[in-house]
């Protein structure tokens, strides 16, 4: 029986400043869906959609602001 760690080295040699760079680039890109999302949740009447997908929006514009 092998032990696979290749996912847990490559996020030990990760770089910090890259991956906060990184994380605050998707955290745009999930901010700008969710907006997109929440948008099309609320016109068809999915409102706690459209709730949840507005707190992901929130939580990701902090993400992006202030990083990881």
């Amino acid at each position: 029986m092998t032990n696979d760690n290749d996912g847990l080295s490559k996020l030990d040699d990760a770089d910090p400043k890259t991956d906060s760079l990184e994380a605050r680039e998707t955290a745009r890109y999930v901010a700008a869906m969710a907006t997109s999302l929440s948008d099309m949740a609320r016109r068809d009447g999915l409102d706690l959609v459209a709730y949840f997908l507005e707190m992901a929006r929130v939580e990701a514009l902090q993400v992006e602001r202030n990083g990881p």
